[in-house]
């Protein structure tokens, strides 16, 4: 996980991508998280899992 602040990801945006290829970059305002940048395979990976939990939730409604 990295950290970087809004104003640095919007002067380094090359570089806050190229490191969000390997880890998740939180951007900052001064006193909170307003965003994360993460890579294009790393959200496909969190949306099949986020589906499959959903689908598992069904499932489970179902039964009962």
């Amino acid at each position: 996980m990295a950290t970087m602040t809004f104003s640095a990801v919007r002067e380094n945006l090359r570089d806050a991508v190229e490191l969000a290829r390997t880890e998740a970059v939180f951007i900052e305002d001064p006193d909170r998280c307003v965003a994360v940048l993460i890579s294009p395979e790393r959200y496909d990976e969190l949306m099949e899992a986020l589906e499959d939990a959903q689908d598992v939730a069904a499932i489970r409604v179902d039964e009962s």
